[in-house]
């Protein structure tokens, strides 16, 4: 099976605030990622990247195990990343709360948290890279 990891936000639409998703540890969805892992291509930095498509069940399996309503979710379709380690790739890609206001109730019945860059220093030093990546594309677009 191809190995994918997806990072979600909420962006406050009046505000631009940006919170990510943090569940279980990681804010890369589902299994985290190695702590040897490198970011080896972006869309941010590299832009001749070719985006993989996501998988299709990718969204659906997030909402589901996020226990989200079906369109809570949207894809970044211009963000991707790549990170290599000692096993393989691993494709991340990128979708958005699209909620109005950002679900801290919803994401706190599943034992998650909504938090800011700022919150995110605990992580390893590869989701740190990709959340700064993300940020920079978020914020630039």
């Amino acid at each position: 099976m191809h190995n994918t990891r997806l990072i979600l936000y909420h962006k406050q639409p009046t505000s631009a605030r940006i919170l990510f998703c943090r569940w279980q540890g990681t804010t890369c969805l589902f299994d985290g990622l190695p702590a040897d892992g490198t970011v080896t291509a972006s869309r941010v930095e590299d832009e001749p990247l070719a985006l993989t498509p996501i998988p299709n069940s990718l969204i659906p399996e997030i909402e589901e195990r996020l226990q989200l309503t079906d369109g809570d979710l949207r894809q970044e379709k211009d963000f991707q990343a790549v990170v290599s380690d000692a096993t393989g790739t691993t494709d991340i890609y990128l979708a958005q709360l699209a909620q109005t206001d950002a679900p801290h109730g919803q994401m706190a019945r599943i034992e998650a948290k909504l938090i800011p860059i700022t919150e995110a220093r605990t992580l390893p030093a590869i989701e740190l890279k990709l959340l700064g990546l993300v940020y920079a594309f978020l914020m630039d677009g």
